[in-house]
């Protein structure tokens, strides 16, 4: 009997790293596929730092990252002091600020492990099913 259980639960952590192989190459065929198709974003982004007199075309772009692919050329269009311009890029790696917006402690913060407040539905069915259909069945049967 014993060896039964033993031979049981041996197939089954083979067959379970099996699965989890099986799926972890699956995985990174999909990530190598869509790098090689070029799907892949680059986020490296550009802020203009404004020169000591600018113009109002520039003002409006300070203190905002552009992703570098959508930046644009310097002096900008509306720039009303083309020969003395003295406004530059800034580069960064990431389109995103340094502030990090994820919670350090995970869901586990927002106490009864994350449960509280879960279940966000409103109550209507989007699927076409009116609450009349649902008051008309009958769950003892």
């Amino acid at each position: 009997m014993l060896l039964f259980v033993f031979t049981c639960v041996l197939l089954a952590v083979l067959l379970g790293g099996f699965a989890w192989y099986k799926q972890r190459s699956a995985r990174l065929e999909q990530i190598a596929a869509a790098a090689a198709a070029g799907r892949r974003k680059d986020f490296k982004a550009i802020e203009i730092k404004s020169g000591p007199d600018c113009c109002a075309a520039v003002k409006e772009h300070c203190g905002r990252r552009i992703l570098l692919e959508n930046s644009p050329r310097l002096p900008l269009e509306g720039c009303d002091r083309l020969a003395e311009c003295q406004c530059t890029y800034i580069n960064h790696n990431d389109r995103r600020g340094r502030e990090n917006r994820r919670n350090p402690y995970g869901s586990l913060s927002q106490g009864s492990f994350g449960l509280r407040d879960a279940n966000k539905r409103s109550g209507f069915d989007r699927r076409g099913s009116s609450e009349s259909e649902l008051t008309d069945v009958d769950f003892e049967e």
